[in-house]
């Protein structure tokens, strides 16, 4: 039997998913013709078609033969989503089904990925322009897969902060063993230091950097270069530990480490909370998200662990955009 010649207004099928490899497909079929091609494809026919804003299991058939086990989703009463396997070969049978039933196939759209990347001016002007109760909406639908992405991808948590802050034995708490060299003489460490770790189940990186000086020394180059990579780890980090000795009066460049960081994007933490509290300065002692910790006595330590956690999962939208940003980058390499 020849089927009925499409025509373009009457039903036709694009692709929702992206291009490439994936456990899922999704199709949309539209338009005044659509229950009709649709029936034509499926094994039960109309009977398995769902009502209006329900869903139903059927299989999808090219001259009887079975196609695809797939899920239908009917989003109004001409119009229908098919979830089925991914697989360009599935993909295609469901499309020859269909255009076979009158159904109109349209073209795959190519992937925006490289265009994006290239028009960042533009899209960082038109997210400025967003106040940001809209901005909070725009990301509302990709936290869901930012937060899955993060499961699996571990976040960059970088530890800041003066020289002889406790830096270095905070790095050793949190991962609850000796991975870096702890010492009251200034400038131990030098590079950055990484090591894997989970907060609350969450996978982190946590990174150790040289510690800022007030009055750096520009005849010393290994200073220099120390101070650079830490700037550029401090840069690229999903979250800053800013860490303040609590027996010491807060240093000027804390102050400045926590004020420079977007939203969302810093904690403080006050280290050697076993020892005395020397008198904190105003801002310090406002801030709201200060918690203590003692890498000697464990205080604070699983606490922090949870803060960590949930300001990588509870992203401000500026963070969120630049951990967005982040994951393309590592998708271009």
């Amino acid at each position: 039997m020849n089927a009925p010649a499409p025509h373009p207004a009457d039903c036709r099928v694009e692709r929702l998913h992206p291009p490439g490899t994936g456990a899922l497909s999704v199709l949309r079929v539209h338009g005044p013709a659509a229950r009709a091609r649709l029936a034509r494809v499926l094994d039960r026919g109309e009977a398995a078609l769902p009502p209006p804003h329900r869903l139903r299991r059927a299989w999808i058939t090219e001259d009887g033969q079975p196609c695809d086990e797939v899920v239908l989703a009917a989003r109004g009463e001409h119009d229908y989503e098919i979830t089925g396997h991914g697989g360009e070969g599935v993909v295609a049978q469901i499309c020859t089904a269909l255009a076979r039933a009158g159904a109109q196939i349209a073209p795959t759209p190519p992937t925006p990925l490289p265009p994006l990347a290239r028009a960042r001016t533009w899209l960082a002007a038109l997210f400025a322009a967003l106040p940001p109760t809209v901005r909070r909406e725009a990301f509302g639908d990709a936290l869901p897969t930012l937060q899955a992405r993060l499961l699996d991808t571990p976040a960059r948590v970088v530890i800041t902060g003066a020289v002889n802050a406790g830096k270095s034995s905070l790095l050793n708490a949190l991962l609850d063993r000796e991975a870096a060299i702890a010492s009251p003489e200034a400038g131990t460490t030098r590079d950055v230091l990484r090591h894997e770790t989970s907060c609350a189940g969450l996978p982190v990186e946590l990174l150790d950097t040289a510690g800022v000086l007030e009055h750096p020394r520009p005849d010393d180059p290994h200073a220099a270069a120390a101070h650079e990579a830490a700037q550029a780890a401090i840069a690229d980090a999903d979250l800053r530990l800013v860490a303040i000795d609590r027996a010491r009066p807060a240093p000027a460049c804390a102050r400045a480490l926590l004020e420079s960081a977007p939203p969302g994007r810093a904690l403080l933490v006050w280290t050697k909370a076993d020892l005395p509290a020397a008198p904190a300065a105003a801002w310090a002692a406002a801030h709201r998200a200060a918690l203590a910790v003692s890498a000697r006595t464990g205080e604070g330590l699983e606490t922090l662990r949870e803060r960590i956690a949930e300001a990588l999962l509870g992203l401000h939208p500026e963070a969120l955009r630049h951990r967005l940003e982040a994951l393309h980058r590592e998708l271009q390499r």
